[in-house]
């Protein structure tokens, strides 16, 4: 067997997380990882101002003041008061004594050659940008996308707030695998996240991310045992848009009154 094709029978991965700086998901699944029987190699996280930086570039009008706006940080920040902040994943890559690099660009050919060099067999993506294949086809056996909403219906961005307008009963975390398509990868683990009369988008991110640090173990612990069968394969996402300051003013409403 290859040195590219690890024992289907090896109890413990070597596992790296991706992510941006600033985002809990990535440092909590991290943990969960560290935690965990296997072996957290690694954590690669975006640098935050390279994000502003494209949006700035790319974006204007209506989408530029939802993102940048009052609406956007009152739902994904909220009061600083009520805030329980992850540790950063720099602090939790050094706390498992795990390698960590920041760069400008996932995709960057140095960040391809860092994750190479950390010889990984499974990504672990959270709230990351679209990577490019060479990323995430730089593990020995797959990447894993923590998803915060059920696919395909609810592709795209903001899920949690989507499941609130929409009035579902329930959020959903999935994990699947990546692939050249957003959100379309085969479905390896997914749970339904209940809503409760008080949740908030931000609230709700928060529940999905535990929930996600639950299953991420065991969804490793599959992998390690060599079982990759898919739960099932979604197709083509539905991609949901960033809502809009008026989406997000009448869900407060109708979650208020």
């Amino acid at each position: 067997m290859s040195p590219a094709e690890p024992s289907p029978s090896s109890t413990t991965l070597r596992v790296a997380v991706l992510t941006r700086t600033g985002r809990p998901s990535g440092a909590r699944l991290a943990q969960a990882v560290a935690q965990s029987r296997h072996t957290l190699c690694g954590v690669m996280a975006e640098r935050r101002t390279s994000l502003v930086a494209r949006v700035l570039r790319r974006h204007s009008g209506q989408r530029l003041r939802t993102l940048f706006g009052v609406e956007f940080w009152r739902d994904r920040i909220g009061s600083s008061a009520t805030r329980t902040p992850a540790p950063p994943a720099r602090r939790v890559a050094r706390d498992a004594l795990a390698a960590y690099a920041e760069p400008g660009s996932l995709n960057d050919a140095s960040s391809v050659s860092t994750l190479t060099g950390w010889a990984a067999d499974v990504l672990v993506v959270a709230n990351a940008p679209l990577l490019q294949p060479a990323v995430f086809q730089s593990c020995r056996i797959m990447a894993l996308n923590f998803h915060t909403g059920r696919l395909p219906e609810f592709g795209g961005v903001e899920s949690e707030f989507w499941a609130l307008y929409e009035a579902q009963t329930e959020a959903w975390v999935t994990l699947h695998e990546l692939s050249s398509k957003l959100d379309s990868g085969e479905i390896l683990a997914e749970q339904p996240v209940p809503l409760a009369a008080g949740d908030t988008a931000r609230s709700l991110h928060a529940k999905c991310i535990d929930c996600g640090r639950r299953m991420l173990p065991e969804l490793l612990d599959r992998l390690a045992d060599g079982d990759r069968s898919p739960l099932r394969t979604p197709g083509p996402a539905t991609l949901r848009p960033w809502p809009t300051n008026a989406q997000r003013r009448e869900l407060r409403r109708r979650r208020t009154t």
